[in-house]
């Protein structure tokens, strides 16, 4: 589930019309998206610093993290 820390440090849950992100250490926004299936956890941030005139990407990072398991992921949340 994709949350958003609130400003004393909790976990609040995403509200609805809006996309949902967490936030670095730094402060800074960062989009996030998650996909399970059978044993496997995808999990890609987009940290960005926004678009430039024409829609050209300035200083975005994507990262992609996996897990794998050969036991199902709910024993490990």
């Amino acid at each position: 589930m994709e949350e958003e820390r609130g400003s004393g440090g909790a976990l609040q849950r995403p509200h609805w019309g809006r996309r949902p992100h967490l936030r670095h250490q730094g402060g800074r926004r960062v989009h996030a998206r998650v996909v399970c299936s059978a044993g496997r956890l995808e999990l890609t941030t987009e940290d960005g610093f926004g678009e430039a005139a024409g829609g050209a990407a300035m200083g975005k990072e994507q990262h992609t993290t996996v897990l794998e398991s050969p036991l199902p992921l709910a024993y490990w949340v």
